[in-house]
């Protein structure tokens, strides 16, 4: 019976050695992870674009959570790597589909670049939740711009569509009766 309270209190000790062990590493990747955001921040402030990236590439493999992801996101955005950006957070995605943070921001970059379709299935994820209004969003921004498009096409077809539009050449003057008389 004392054999098996010293194993149990034996494996207590080293499982609480363990825990603070990696709980210490787990801090310190991440307050190494924050100076190195902080380099590649000053890299930027400096102009040093190529030397940012390419330091960016580095550490884009050491995010592994949500936050890590999302604020290398906001680097490469910074420096115009629109595509590195979207391919980014599409991984991120997949390890962590659910994640709301990682939706929203996705969701608000598609938006931004009027790929309203893709981004409306990240957008429904986030009805309901703190970040409901990115889908509201994207319902009003791709409203807008189907008006925006049939206005256009309208217009189009008003000012070019010869039998809305004629110019008489005899008189040189504008002719649309045809248009009014066909309404």
């Amino acid at each position: 019976m004392l054999e098996n309270k010293q194993k149990f209190l034996l494996f207590s000790l080293i499982s609480i050695f363990l825990l603070c062990f990696s709980s210490c590493k787990m801090k310190a990747e991440q307050k190494s992870l924050t100076s190195q955001f902080e380099t590649i921040d000053a890299l930027i402030n400096q102009s040093q674009m190529d030397l940012a990236v390419k330091s960016l590439k580095k550490i884009e493999k050491k995010a592994h959570d949500s936050w890590s992801n999302i604020a290398v996101f906001k680097r490469y955005i910074l420096l115009g790597e629109k595509e590195r950006a979207d391919s980014l957070l599409k991984k991120a995605l997949k390890k962590n589909s659910e994640n709301l943070e990682l939706l929203a921001v996705y969701s608000n970059f598609l938006i931004k670049e009027n790929r309203f379709d893709e981004a409306e299935n990240y957008a429904k994820k986030l009805c309901g939740t703190k970040y409901s209004s990115i889908y509201s969003e994207l319902i009003l921004k791709k409203a807008i711009n189907q008006k925006e498009n049939d206005d256009n096409v309208t217009k189009n077809i008003f000012y070019n569509e010869q039998q809305f539009y004629q110019i008489d050449r005899k008189s040189t003057r504008l002719n649309s009766s045809h248009y009014f008389e066909s309404r």
